[in-house]
């Protein structure tokens, strides 16, 4: 029988910018989901950094 746990599983990323050459930090509990919302500009921190 498998147990079940209220603990959620978080992953920690950092990404690299080569435009500015900064780190940026975050966390999430959905990694494909947040790494969509930064290449898709939805995330104010790293909005501005891409090309148009």
């Amino acid at each position: 029988m498998a147990e079940t746990s209220d603990v959620s599983r978080y992953y920690v990323y950092i990404l690299y910018s080569f435009k500015d050459f900064k780190l940026y930090i975050g966390f999430t509990n959905n990694l494909k989901k947040r790494l969509t919302e930064h290449t898709g500009r939805k995330v104010e921190a790293t909005r501005n950094l891409q090309d148009p």
